[in-house]
C-alpha cells in the first residue's frame, strides 16, 4: 500500500480504484443535506474531492472508465437533486 492505494502489477483495472469512488461520497454524504449555494458546492469539489486520488493518480494511471465515473459522480454532486426537487441547470 502506498499513498493509501494498492500497489499492483499489470494492466490497472477498475477494481483497482473502487476504494477513490467510495471515499468520495463518504465525504460529500454530510455536504448533500446542507444548504449550499453552487459556488460553494463547486468549491468543495475541487479542493476537496479532488485532492483524493491527486496523488495516486500521478503514480499509477487509472482507467478511462474510472476517470468518467468520477467526473460523472462530480457532476452529479453539482448538479443533481436536494432532497427530491432539481437544483438549478
Amino acid at each position: 500500500v502506498y499513498l493509501g492505494s494498492k500497489l499492483f502489477k499489470g494492466w490497472s483495472k477498475r477494481e483497482h480504484f473502487q476504494h477513490f469512488l467510495t471515499k468520495m461520497q463518504n465525504r460529500s454524504a454530510g455536504w448533500k443535506k446542507r444548504m449550499l449555494t453552487s459556488g460553494r458546492h463547486l468549491m468543495l469539489i475541487w479542493h476537496v474531492l479532488t485532492a483524493v486520488p491527486l496523488h495516486t493518480f500521478m503514480i499509477l494511471e487509472p482507467t478511462k472508465g474510472v476517470l468518467s465515473q468520477i467526473e460523472l459522480f462530480m457532476s452529479r454532486f453539482f448538479w443533481g437533486e436536494v432532497d427530491g426537487c432539481a437544483k438549478r441547470h
